[in-house]
């Protein structure tokens, strides 16, 4: 009897069964011999001998231990992969090996930071490189979720490598660095995992300007500029990761540094003549300020970009500046409806009252210390 990971769909599992109670009622030969093994009358065949048949066909004496296993077993398998708990992980899979190929597991347990739980998987089959399209909207793999959520990283995408992570396999149309690259998770981890991707042979097709910011090389960044001194002025169309409603292309190294919150990175372009109130994407782009009233960030007082706000504040950010940002609903956090026109006094408060990530009050107390009015306030 084979014994094949059966997915973590039952629905999936039904539409085969039901696929195959008609092709056999259709009398398709290869359908007949297919379940000839499994069942001797095959002018009598119904549903309940298709399902027969497909869990045969996985290792499964009958659909209610495949059901079980699929609708009880998966799911508390993936929860002890997302915690990290080895001993419930470990005692699963000594009653249940083929638990350890749930592509789910790993892409958790790689999200979660559970390095232990990732080494533990992959000793016992798990696929490095497999996506996890069968069982989420999200389409991913264990290297993409490490890159997203950034927990213990860099170790845990250094682990991944190192077991045989593909560096530029895609999955949902993203790439390990690009999503290394756009993660909201806004902390200094991401330096040191865009390095470990470089090094494994990644690729990309950013300026070395832009990916000095991204590796933390403020070296590097200063010597392209003293190379050619206009990178500080120049548009990046290539950029397309910013976080939404800013993801417009045509940003400078000012308004990426301002997404970031690297601060040094911004006083030294700064330093270069870079303009505090240039527009990204056209005459209603943001101005580098929008980037810093409502971006979550891990080391930064509560949460958000709020010494990069105080560094474009000192340089005479233009606080009456309004940009084009696209809105559902004002605090809306996917931005994929209507275009308003607001300062970046609206665009905090636009999300004052949001989550906890998002949350934005401090931003808006400094920038009205600093006389910031909301645009329908102008005179």
């Amino acid at each position: 009897m084979t014994t094949r990971y059966p997915g973590s769909s039952l629905e999936n599992l039904k539409k085969q069964a039901k696929s195959l109670l008609k092709s056999v009622l259709n009398g398709e030969r290869a359908a007949l011999e297919r379940i000839a093994p499994y069942v001797e009358d095959d002018a009598n065949f119904k549903l309940n001998d298709a399902q027969l048949v497909i869990s045969r066909e996985l290792g499964f004496a009958s659909w209610a231990r495949l059901k079980a296993f699929v609708v009880e077993s998966v799911g508390a398998f993936v929860a002890a992969a997302n915690n990290g708990d080895i001993d419930v992980a470990s005692a699963m899979l000594a009653r249940e090996p083929r638990l350890a190929q749930a592509p789910r597991a790993l892409f958790r347990a790689a999200a979660m930071g559970k390095i232990d739980m990732v080494r533990l998987l992959v000793e016992h089959g798990a696929d490095v490189n497999a996506a996890t399209v069968e069982d989420s909207s999200y389409v991913g793999t264990p290297l993409l979720a490490a890159t997203e959520m950034l927990n213990q990283a860099p170790d845990t995408v250094a682990l991944l490598l190192e077991l045989g992570a593909d560096p530029n396999l895609e999955a949902g149309g993203e790439t390990p660095l690009h999503m290394a690259m756009g993660t909201y998770a806004r902390t200094p981890d991401k330096h040191g995992v865009v390095e470990l991707l470089l090094d494994a042979g990644a690729t990309h097709n950013q300026h070395e300007a832009v990916m000095a910011i991204h590796r933390g090389r403020i070296d590097l960044l200063a010597a392209q500029l003293d190379a050619d001194p206009e990178l500080a002025h120049q548009r990046f169309e290539e950029v397309d990761y910013l976080w939404l409603p800013f993801n417009r292309p045509g940003p400078t190294l000012l308004h990426i540094a301002a997404d970031y919150n690297e601060v040094e990175v911004g006083r030294l372009l700064l330093s270069r003549g870079a303009d505090v109130n240039a527009r990204a994407g056209g005459s209603d782009g943001q101005s580098p300020i929008f980037h810093t009233v409502a971006s979550w960030t891990a080391i930064s007082r509560g949460g958000h970009c709020l010494p990069f706000l105080e560094l474009l504040l000192a340089h005479d950010a233009d606080l009456a500046q309004c940009a084009g940002v696209q809105f559902e609903t004002m605090g809306a956090s996917n931005c994929e409806g209507q275009v308003r026109d607001i300062t970046p006094l609206d665009f905090a408060l636009a999300f004052a009252d949001g989550p906890e990530w998002r949350n934005s009050r401090s931003a808006v107390e400094m920038l009205r210390e600093h006389g910031a009015r909301r645009s329908v306030d102008k005179p």
